[in-house]
């Protein structure tokens, strides 16, 4: 006995102006979302998403192809082609020039230790107004900085930072969060205030005091005297405790 197909998602991303980020197909998309969350630099401009069920997954494919088609989505890039995506050449070809701008200005950046390792870029609207590119061409670089054999950025969690010459702690990111793994690579087991995390990785200070007492409260961290003393309270990771086998802090 054939068994019916399952029903499968046609899911659309949109951004806080309601512009389509991108359209996608999955039997269980909060799941695919999810993926989207660890894999994709432009998640965090997700601010809202529609879904709607098809009873199966080739209805599902016929529609998703005609919605890219049609309303063109931001980042579907590996469907622009088929979807008849051809701009006119002297668009093509002011974007590329564009495109080649924002990488320069963003490898120079890197270069120059404006953005050191393991820290955060600024988010993508500040960074296109700095260099005074459209946030497209930002969005192109990203994506070209993060590929191989480039690589100079990485995608963890949301943020999207500068790598360095060490090995990232992938498994203290995915167990502890980005924030943990890079207080990890920048201190170790060393002291460190939440002044000087924020000045190390350009993570916002509410964000690192709220992690801060998250992982004094988990066991994670250890506080040096009284934890109402304040911003300038030294904190130390308790690294034997959180790093995977094999996993050790970088100075």
């Amino acid at each position: 006995m054939v068994q019916p197909e399952e029903r499968t998602a046609l899911y659309r991303l949109y951004d806080a102006s309601k512009h389509l980020l991108y359209v996608g197909i999955s039997r269980d998309p909060e799941v695919r979302w999810e993926q989207h969350a660890r894999q994709k630099y432009w998640w965090p401009a997700v601010a809202s998403r529609t879904v709607e069920w098809c009873e199966s997954r080739r209805e599902a494919e016929r529609a998703e192809a005609q919605a890219i088609a049609r309303e063109r989505p931001r980042y579907n890039e590996s469907n622009r082609q088929g979807a008849g995506w051809n701009a006119p050449a002297p668009a093509r070809d002011q974007q590329s020039a564009q495109d080649a701008r924002a990488v320069e200005a963003l490898v120079c950046s890197i270069r120059d230790g404006t953005f050191p390792p393991w820290s955060l870029l600024p988010p993508r609207k500040a960074l296109a107004e700095r260099y005074g590119l459209p946030q497209a061409a930002i969005d192109s670089a990203l994506w070209h900085l993060m590929a191989k054999p480039t690589k100079a950025l990485d995608l963890l969690s949301k943020y999207i930072v500068v790598t360095g010459p060490e090995e990232f702690p992938s498994g203290i990111h995915r167990r502890f969060g980005a924030v943990y793994a890079l207080a990890l690579l920048h201190f170790g087991d060393r002291p460190f205030t939440a002044q000087e995390l924020v000045d190390r990785t350009r993570i916002g200070k509410t964000t690192v005091a709220g992690e801060l007492r998250r992982w004094r409260d988990s066991g994670l961290a250890d506080v040096h005297g009284e934890p109402r003393r304040g911003p300038g309270a030294p904190f130390t990771l308790r690294v034997t405790d959180a790093a995977d086998a094999g996993a050790c802090a970088r100075s």
